[in-house]
């Protein structure tokens, strides 16, 4: 099975998630071995992500933020959420309208 082109898109992710791997483990006077170890991510994938030939999957992404206590977004740009709004739904306004009308409950 051939695989999809690589788009200049996945270029510059594969770029930003090494930096910020890199990064991370600096500020956390931490070793890939004890990413590894921790994480139970095998050391040549790692090796992968802070070479930058390769983009962790979902599973990873949420295991390496959490090893470093960071939100996935802050490693890997494709989980940075944008435009989203926070609805307090404590408040008294209704949360959902329809043409500028609350809608009844």
């Amino acid at each position: 099975m051939a695989r999809n082109p690589e788009t200049p898109q996945d270029r510059e992710n594969k770029a930003i998630i090494k930096q910020r791997l890199n990064r991370l483990l600096l500020a956390n006077h931490t070793t890939q071995a004890k990413l590894s170890d921790d994480t139970h991510i095998p050391r040549s994938t790692l090796t992968g992500y802070f070479k930058g030939t390769t983009t962790p999957n979902a599973t990873n992404v949420a295991k390496l933020a959490s090893f470093f206590g960071v939100n996935k977004g802050a490693i890997d740009p494709r989980y940075v959420q944008t435009g989203t709004t926070a609805v307090d739904l404590a408040d008294d306004q209704p949360a959902v309208q329809y043409q500028g009308q609350p809608l009844s409950s």
